[in-house]
């Protein structure tokens, strides 16, 4: 049997292969031979080459498109693993919130120069991770000064506000921490109401992972001592790649809710569709959060909010209005502890539930176990019959 040789194709079906293989195997075919050599010089490879690995569907002006994918090999290369999926993550967040928050939108700053990564390492003497770098090579955070914050919001309690700010690179590196137990650990968002901040590790010398992410919080476990480990840390993401594609994932998949009268912001509630009761025509949704501003390790105390939403169907008969008299709560540890909450209204209020009405209200809890349940029903009255 005559032995298949690939070379022998013609050059269409010759060109067809090579549009499936990546940028490298591209280039190591032009040193196999000098047909293949010629080949890989066609710009329709090059252009899929760089909608696969810049997103780019526009060919610089004036260049091939082997000349544009070069153009940004030269200035992007070192990200050339990872670009892909930080601006994929740039791309959801945008798209989101140019949708469903426009003031954020307006918000986010255009990127970087690797000029002036560079120089903001030598002032800091510290190493940024790549994929920290990539992102900020697309968008420089938010403008200074900007609220609400791009990476979500919280009110837990109403004397209680977060919205969290993506910290343009200077004013992070500005505040990157130098002579406290957080040394070599750089800001990455802040809220200037509760100055609440995650940070993300560049240097191990307090003993923290580098890149990882987290919230720096209290140690409580020697009250008017110096503790060994004054600061512990709830920890959020191993790196930044993770921390933001989670993130912008989270977004797209509209897995937290929006609120806000005249700013859009998003709340940082988890929606969990099985967190959701019906009785006849009335409805009760539940969304929770994790607050880490609120909840130390030393002591073990877990703060969490939660946000319900109560409405009516728009056709509920007459009939079936009610106002809601009373709310019963058992709330159970990861060790089995319960205690029950019980009383008049909820914050205070005594919602009436008509054809098409809705009410929310924001409300929290504590465990003592990082686990842990509620579960309880409403007493509601009726209009018409009491």
């Amino acid at each position: 049997m005559e032995r298949f040789e690939l070379l022998r194709l013609p050059d269409d079906p010759l060109l067809h292969v090579l549009s499936f293989v990546n940028y490298r195997d591209l280039i190591n075919c032009c040193f196999t031979c000098q047909r293949l050599r010629e080949l890989t010089q066609q710009d329709a490879l090059w252009r899929t080459q760089c909608k696969a690995v810049w997103f780019e569907d526009k060919c610089t002006e004036g260049k091939t498109w082997k000349e544009t994918f070069i153009h940004f090999y030269e200035d992007l290369g070192k990200y050339v693993d990872i670009y892909g999926s930080i601006l994929k993550a740039w791309k959801q967040i945008e798209v989101y919130m140019e949708k469903n928050c426009p003031t954020i939108h307006k918000s986010i700053q255009t990127g970087l120069s690797e000029d002036e990564l560079s120089a903001m390492e030598n002032g800091m003497q510290l190493k940024l991770p790549r994929d920290l770098r990539c992102a900020y090579r697309i968008h420089n955070g938010q403008k200074p000064g900007h609220e609400p914050g791009l990476m979500g919001s919280m009110q837990s309690i109403s004397s209680s506000y977060r919205t969290e700010v993506l910290l343009p690179l200077h004013m992070a590196t500005d505040n990157i921490q130098t002579s406290s137990d957080l040394q070599g650990c750089l800001p990455l968002t802040f809220c200037f109401h509760s100055h609440v901040s995650q940070m993300i590790v560049l240097s191990e010398e307090k003993g923290y992972t580098r890149n990882q992410i987290f919230y720096p919080i209290p140690d409580n476990s020697h009250p008017g001592e110096m503790a060994l480990m004054p600061c512990d840390s709830f920890i959020v993401a191993n790196n930044f790649q993770e921390w933001f594609c989670r993130y912008a994932q989270q977004l797209e998949d509209d897995a937290y809710i929006r609120m806000g009268n005249v700013h859009k912001q998003v709340f940082l509630f988890s929606r969990d569709p099985e967190c959701m009761a019906s009785t006849g025509s009335i409805h009760v949704k539940v969304a929770t959060a994790f607050n880490p501003e609120h909840s130390t390790l030393h002591p073990p105390l877990f703060f969490h909010t939660y946000h319900i939403t109560m409405w009516m169907d728009d056709d509920a008969d007459e009939s079936e209005w009610c106002e809601l008299e009373s709310r019963y709560w058992v709330i159970t540890d990861e060790e089995g502890h319960e205690e029950t909450v019980e009383g008049p209204g909820v914050v205070g209020e005594y919602p009436t539930m008509k054809a098409g009405e809705t009410f929310s209200w924001t409300s929290y809890t504590t465990f003592p176990t990082t686990y842990g349940n509620m579960r309880g029903h409403f007493t509601m009255k009726n209009i018409q019959t009491g």
